[in-house]
């Protein structure tokens, strides 16, 4: 059974060392600390939780797309095989002639979700980060709805500022799009979005865990 609890857990436990590593000296705010104490801890922390968030994703959609062949085995057809044949837009490749050797349709599903499984996992091989926009190819064709709610500002935070510090020197933890890096991430704000960012991935969790 595909275990979305336990890549859940190691995600948790990678966000608590993270944390606990970089943070904590900084949580909760202390007048004397400004952005030339904790910039390097909080850029540290954005660039390393935004890779657990992101690996955790592949390994969601990854699972996903093991289960769906898993599930098709079994004669079990759901929301995430439909999904999955139609967000790559395969079609069944059928004879043209009479003297023609026909295949089961068991056997074209079967091929079809091969051809599936060969462009998925070059999306999750070609993935380059944790946002919207990444994330939508990684789930929707696996067929887990995208994460909704205000914490998808969070994500958005998150991942300007790793765009921000995997790219530049951003001097004194600012962040921003291209040479507007002009906003100080602090501790307390970079904590609060991958808080936000993990409350995302649980909700990622309950959706694989009941997709019908």
């Amino acid at each position: 059974m595909a275990d979305f609890d336990g890549l859940f857990a190691a995600l948790d436990a990678e966000l608590i060392t993270l944390k606990e590593k970089f943070l904590s000296p900084f949580l909760p705010a202390q007048p004397e600390h400004g952005p030339s104490d904790f910039e390097y801890e909080v850029k540290s922390f954005s660039l390393l939780s935004h890779a657990a968030f992101e690996e955790y994703v592949e390994a969601v959609s990854e699972t996903m797309m093991k289960k769906i062949e898993a599930d098709l085995l079994e004669q079990k057809s759901t929301l995430s095989t439909a999904c999955f044949l139609s967000a790559y837009g395969i079609k069944l490749d059928l004879p043209a002639d009479d003297a023609d050797t026909d295949k089961s349709c068991f056997d074209h599903i079967r091929g079809a979700v091969e051809k599936a499984k060969l462009l998925h996992s070059t999306t999750l091989k070609d993935n380059h980060g944790f946002s919207a926009k990444y994330m939508r190819k990684l789930l929707i064709p696996v067929g887990i709805n995208m994460p909704r709610g205000p914490e998808m500002e969070s994500l958005r935070k998150l991942a300007d500022a790793r765009g921000s510090f995997a790219h530049t020197m951003a001097k004194l933890a600012k962040y921003g799009g291209y040479k507007r890096a002009n906003r100080v991430l602090t501790p307390e704000e970079v904590a609060e979005a991958a808080d936000d960012c993990r409350s995302l991935c649980d909700g990622m969790r309950t959706r694989a865990k009941t997709v019908w």
